[in-house]
């Protein structure tokens, strides 16, 4: 490409001259219609944008700061800036006015254009400096102005495009220059791989601040002819239906984008047996893609690193996931995986144009990553010895750790910086952060990142270790130190966005170890704390006031605490900070308001999280959600004993999936099958059976096995006598059960598909009621496959059963059961199975009380294990 024609507004030019009537932006309205704009339309707005900027004499080189939400006028006011020669300095519109004085202060722009949802952070002294244009309604009228008469300025490719600050927003300011030459460079670089294509239709969520997004899903589509198609408000459901209804065929996101689809998608298919799934391959396949659009070409990751399994399982499941690596002073794309080789774990080669090597490479060839080529930035803005010390001899030295294969592929090991980057790939520089947690209660406070566990996959958020003022706490004579920290925190973070937000802290007693500098060992405080860091809020359970539970529904409480500490692994309480406590972030957010919409089977509007900060404040949303009334209105209805449950009638849904006697071809039909895996288990798994002499003649009774693998309800089934084995109902996950597969041998084979786990009541109701019918039901009391040899504790409802009705219970343990087919196994494989009757016991010579019982059950299944 000649280098003259590297101009942001020539590249684009080009493609409306080429592609004048073909949508180029699309946006759905919230009230569902939509707003369409052609390249020629968009030309015109912009032209006429740069007209307004020429007529109001800015010059060539003013800065102008951009701060708005995605839209399609974002791209438009960007390519009216270039038109007339001005440098676009965008913003994220979640920073604070501080922030955002900082930034105008430090690059003197006189020029504002904001989004009428931001306009009231931009403070008076900066509407005093500049000139503000707010989009919402100024938008229409300046786009229209006439360019009669423009002069337009005469713009080089080594002219600033963009000044992004990366870091700096409430101390020093970093801005990173990139010219209109290292963008489109970069975008040539990125359309030679043949990722985008004239056809595309791409979704554009990521903020376009961030230079991944711009350059990826705004730059891109404008020089080369996708359409790129907005929301005017996400969120998950949006998103979803979006990808259908548009027909979007190119997805740009972040690593915690394609982390909640791997678990939407995974946390169904986990409970599906794997030689199940494999059957079931192409209609999960095809399923996955009506999901998200059959029109699904391709998803591109970057920002950060992509979990490898991540991308791998997706990609079985046909997601042509690839993986890229950039950096902002970059352009920002250095490498991506081709899409005829993708190496999982990798960043891919180098682009078209760029060069990358290894400095000062270790004996496994490990070093900082250096790269070189006409995307790197002119500079640090006003900072010429920074610039020096990352650009020596045309290489930029990006502080990220890595190595090359031997066909040139890039693996990023890990930073040598203390920048920490988050899963949805925002940068945070800890040194400065650490300015805005400031209070006379903290002493020292570092920030570092720590990988947890939330909502099926890990992820990394930032961790607060807090040295307390002790002598201020004596002065205010202030005992409780947790809680005064946490409070400070959360006066902290109410002025900063959510990205910079800890989501956890712990309190040190001893100083920090520093340099002889004064610079905090912050490699050293991680490893310290993090490793046996208790999260903030756990302990003793907290005693509450009458006013503390006033307005609270307690059934509604106890589901969303039980669901919140399942999904977060942490202690959940009523006084419980969302983010603090729990470390649940924005994304995450997301994710609670779909479990939500599950757990209680209501529609959850957009943003219902926005204004919730404790679980307290989310158990009286979701209350008026449902509109439950008050705590004490529900306190009125009398609670029912587990007895007076069980002597209910389970409902008509459950009943229909019970066939309590058969006919003689249904019999005939159950030996037969039963023949067969008779052999079959034998052969393959040499069968065996012990104690059947422990048996009851007749039912009434439950036969109570530890569960290890998929092959257990077989094992117990076949070694059960014929009369015996036709008497016998087994409860068993409705995603199993309930499965098109099983679901038309489920009534004959005695298959109740009803989780225990989670329809306690129905489980327990169905089992009382086949009972009474003097039939025999087998309850896996651990309430699903233990994930290894030792039995995992029981559930209670073995010991609510156990408790209510006079039946027997017999203990039952399958030996080699684990080592058959053992959790995370796609196959089943060979091994002795020898299934192992104990005698029956009865609830009242356990105990007395429904835990007691419950764990003398479990040593009872546990007392046959064979001796070794």
């Amino acid at each position: 490409m000649p280098q003259e024609n590297l101009l942001v507004h020539e590249q684009f030019n080009k493609a409306a001259e080429k592609y004048p009537d073909k949508a180029s932006m699309r946006i759905k309205k919230n009230d569902g219609t939509w707003k369409s704009y052609t390249f020629k339309e968009v030309q015109g707005l912009a032209k006429g944008i740069g007209a307004f900027l020429v007529k109001e004499k800015f010059k060539k080189g003013d800065f102008a700061l951009l701060i708005s939400e995605n839209r399609p006028e974002w791209g438009m006011v960007y390519l009216g800036m270039m038109y007339a020669g001005l440098v676009c300095v965008p913003l994220d519109p979640q920073l604070s006015s501080q922030e955002i004085d900082n930034i105008q202060n430090d690059c003197g722009a006189r020029l504002v254009f904001v989004s009428a949802k931001t306009a009231e952070k931009i403070s008076p002294k900066t509407r005093k400096e500049s000139k503000i244009v707010i989009l919402e309604p100024d938008f229409s009228r300046i786009a229209s102005t006439s360019m009669q008469g423009i002069s337009w300025p005469k713009v080089s490719t080594d002219d600033m495009a963009s000044l992004i600050y990366t870091s700096g927003t409430t101390g020093k300011p970093k801005g990173v220059m990139l010219s209109h030459l290292n963008f489109c460079s970069n975008a040539d670089s990125i359309d030679k791989m043949g990722i985008f294509l004239y056809s595309d239709n791409v979704l554009s969520i990521l903020p376009l601040f961030h230079t991944y997004a711009f350059t990826v899903t705004l730059l891109i589509e404008l020089f080369i002819g996708p359409t790129i198609v907005y929301l005017e408000t996400v969120d998950s459901e949006a998103l979803v239906h979006i990808m259908k209804e548009a027909n979007i065929t190119l997805l740009v996101g972040v690593p915690q984008l394609f982390n909640l689809i791997h678990k939407a998608v995974f946390d169904k298919l986990k409970k599906i047996p794997p030689f199940v799934q494999l059957l079931l391959t192409p209609l999960i396949k095809a399923k996955v893609r009506k999901t998200f659009g059959k029109g699904l070409r391709i998803a591109a990751s970057g920002g950060a690193k992509l979990n490898a399994k991540v991308a791998q399982d997706l990609y079985r499941l046909g997601f042509h996931l690839i993986e890229g690596y950039g950096i902002t002073e970059a352009s920002p794309a250095v490498s991506f995986n081709p899409l005829n080789k993708v190496k999982f774990g990798s960043v891919g080669p180098p682009l078209a144009n760029i060069a990358v090597r290894i400095d000062n490479p270790d004996k496994d060839g490990m070093g900082e990553i250096l790269v070189k080529g006409p995307n790197i930035m002119l500079g640090y803005y006003k900072n010429p010895e920074q610039t020096q010390a990352v650009i020596k001899d045309g290489w930029f030295y990006t502080g990220d750790l890595g190595y090359l294969d031997r066909e040139g592929y890039i693996y990023i090991t890990g930073r040598a910086k203390d920048v920490i980057v988050l899963s949805s790939g925002k940068n945070i520089y800890p040194d400065e952060l650490e300015e805005m947690y400031k209070s006379p209660y903290i002493k020292e406070i570092c920030i570092v990142a720590k990988n947890e566990e939330k909502f099926g996959s890990f992820q990394e958020s930032l961790f607060a270790v807090v040295v307390p003022n002790f002598d201020y706490f004596r002065q205010k004579e202030e005992i409780n130190i947790q809680y005064r920290i946490r409070w400070e925190l959360e006066n902290c973070m109410r002025n900063l966005p959510s990205h910079q937000h800890v989501t956890g802290f712990v309190v040190s007693k001893e100083p920090f170890e520093r340099t002889r500098l004064g610079k905090l060992k912050r490699h050293i405080i991680q490893e310290q704390y993090l490793k046996e860091a208790a999260p903030a809020g756990e302990g003793k359970e907290a005693a509450f006031s009458e006013e503390d539970l006033k307005g609270v529904d307690p059934e509604i409480a106890r589901k969303i605490i039980d669901y919140l500490c399942a999904e977060s692994k942490k202690k959940a309480r009523l006084d419980s900070h969302i983010e603090i406590d729990l470390g649940i972030d924005s994304l995450m957010r997301v994710q609670l308001e779909a479990g939500l919409q599950a757990l209680f089977k209501v529609k959850v509007p957009p943003a219902f999280m926005a204004k919730v900060y404790t679980v307290k404040e989310l158990v009286i949303k979701v209350q008026e959600l449902l509109g439950s009334g008050s705590a004490e209105a529900a306190g009125e209805e009398e609670k029912k004993s587990w007895g007076q449950i069980l002597k209910e009638m389970p409902s008509k849904e459950i009943l229909d999936k019970v066939q309590l006697s058969f006919n003689f071809w249904e019999v005939l039909f159950s030996l037969l099958v039963k023949a067969v895996l008779v052999v079959l288990f034998k052969v393959f798994w040499f069968l065996r059976g012990e104690g059947k002499e422990n048996l009851p003649k007749d039912g009434p009774y439950i036969l109570c096995p530890n569960h290890a693998s998929y092959l257990d309800g077989f094992a117990i089934a076949l070694n059960l006598p014929v009369k015996t084995a036709l008497s016998t109902f087994f409860l068993g996950h409705t995603e199993i059960f309930a499965h098109p597969m099983v679901r038309w041998g489920a009534r004959i084979g005695r298959l109740v598909p009803v989780d225990p786990t989670i329809h306690l009541t129905e489980a327990l109701q169905i089992s009382s009621y086949v009972l009474k019918k003097g039939k025999i039901v087998c309850v896996f009391a651990e309430g699903g496959r233990s994930a290894g040899e030792k039995i995992a504790e029981f559930k209670k409802g073995i010991g609510i059963l156990a408790k209510e009705l006079e039946v027997p219970i017999v203990p039952v343990y399958v030996a080699g059961s684990y080592y058959s087919w053992p959790r995370g196994a796609l196959l089943p494989r060979p091994y002795p199975l020898k299934v192992i009757f104990g005698r029956p016991v009865y609830g009242r010579q356990l105990g007395s009380d429904i835990d007691t019982i419950t764990e003398k059950l479990r040593e009872e299944v546990i007392k046959l294990i064979p001796k070794k």
